[in-house]
């Protein structure tokens, strides 16, 4: 019904909205929530210059959107995560579950230390499936026209498992050699 102050009510929990021809996109209360609900296989598109998501008593952010800028996530109204221009910020801590983390950086043909269009990678893992005593490393690898490891730090375990070592390899030709292993002991 239309109200004299020029609003619209449906005045039941259980009714909807329904708009189009097929009641494709309905907004509703089921008494406890409250609900926009798009059919199956069909698109909810929100077209604006400046979007922002908030709290019921509209005083803390959750999510801010700008066309042509950042987009911003919230947890208690504090900014945890920001797009730019450039990548992403994060502030706090990040954790991944059982895979490892891929940082990439492309390098254009001609750019000084590449040949070819070549991918760099530093890949942060936290433990070697194949090994029984490396605990976790940081390989950096380059990809041009082949995939080579340029260098890692791992560290593992000898003997009992509060023994660690870390031990720095470098590619000599494309072949891993060690060139430094620092002992628990504090031996190098």
């Amino acid at each position: 019904k239309l109200t004299s102050g020029g609003n619209f009510q449906i005045p039941t929990d259980s009714g909807k909205l329904q708009i189009g021809a097929g009641q494709d996109l309905q907004l509703f209360h089921d008494g406890s929530t409250n609900i926009i609900k798009s059919a199956a296989g069909q698109n909810l598109k929100i077209q604006t210059s400046a979007f922002s998501l908030k709290n019921h008593s509209d005083s803390e952010f959750m999510i801010v959107a700008d066309a042509d800028s950042a987009v911003e996530l919230y947890f208690n109204g504090n900014k945890k995560f920001e797009t730019t221009s450039t990548g992403a910020i994060l502030t706090g801590r990040l954790e991944v579950g059982t895979d490892n983390i891929k940082l990439h950086s492309s390098v254009a043909a001609g750019t000084p230390g590449s040949n070819n269009n070549t991918t760099r990678l530093i890949e942060l893992i936290g433990s070697n499936a194949g090994s029984a005593t490396e605990i976790g490393a940081i390989k950096f690898t380059n990809t041009d026209s082949t995939t080579y490891q340029a260098a890692s730090i791992a560290s593992f375990n000898e003997g009992s498992a509060d023994d660690g070592n870390l031990v720095f390899n470098i590619s000599d030709g494309g072949t891993a050699a060690t060139a430094m292993k620092i002992k628990s002991n504090g031996n190098v």
